[in-house]
């Protein structure tokens, strides 16, 4: 996506995602993303990649995870 943050630029060492409407919630370490799915993978396809909302009623209901430490500005290292 154009303007959108790639892995290599994120800005965080600690990915955190959460859904709430299946209130799952994890978190990740960018090496490790960087190394799986490469330096220039767009973060809202990154998203998409690594949840799966199991409570999805259809196919066209969207999901709503996020990027949890974003939304809080918070980072663990």
């Amino acid at each position: 996506m154009p303007g959108s943050h790639t892995l290599k630029t994120f800005p965080l060492y600690l990915i955190k995602v959460s859904c709430p409407r299946c209130e799952r919630s994890g978190q990740y370490h960018r090496q490790i993303l960087l190394h799986r799915y490469g330096p220039d993978q767009p973060m809202p396809d990154l998203l998409r990649l690594i949840t799966a909302c199991q409570r999805r009623s259809n196919a066209s209901d969207s999901p709503i995870a996020r990027y949890s430490n974003l939304v809080t500005g918070t980072e663990a290292i």
